[in-house]
């Protein structure tokens, strides 16, 4: 349990598809981090190994030395409380309803209907996208939050912005 620096810029965001709704759930084991002291992104990412009854652990700012508490919903993580600093995923990572819905009506991407009950990754969905619409998935382009605090996000969420941006979404 506890944050950790990731290895590689890699690590899974399940979604999980529940019956009926039209959006997955989010659950996310890789972060970025964001210190509210010095006002900057750290230069890693970081692993999400687990909670205790909500409390994630601390880590230091690799810039000011600040301790950064890391704090969750326990057990599913759909958002990462850093001292200040709420990263929601849904948000973060543009996994909103308006998207699932705009997929499903006007590019007929039904996520609910294709993996109905099941969780699946973000991988398996941009993998799904593009195959079909013969979408070529950028990792090197950069993205900006839309508050402008995070500009480093892991490739598979490059590579699902590189989509949405490919159906207009990306806003």
């Amino acid at each position: 349990m506890g944050i950790r620096q990731a290895k590689k810029n890699e690590g899974k965001i399940n979604l999980m598809i529940r019956n009926g709704a039209a959006d997955p759930s989010v659950d996310v084991s890789i972060t970025p981090i964001y210190c509210v002291s010095c006002d900057r992104q750290l230069p890693h990412l970081y692993e999400h190994t687990g909670s205790r009854y909500g409390q994630v652990g601390t880590i230091n700012c690799e810039y000011c030395e600040t301790p950064i508490h890391c704090t969750d919903g326990d057990n599913i993580v759909y958002e990462l409380r850093t001292s200040g600093f709420v990263m929601n995923y849904y948000h973060l990572y543009r996994l909103e309803k308006e998207i699932w819905i705009t997929l499903k009506e006007s590019y007929g991407y039904d996520i609910s209907a294709r993996h109905k009950g099941s969780t699946i990754t973000l991988e398996t969905v941009v993998d799904e996208l593009s195959k079909e619409f013969k979408i070529p998935a950028a990792t090197s382009r950069q993205y900006t939050s839309n508050d402008g605090k995070i500009t480093m996000f892991p490739n598979v969420v490059v590579k699902w912005f590189s989509i949405l941006e490919y159906f207009d979404l990306y806003k």
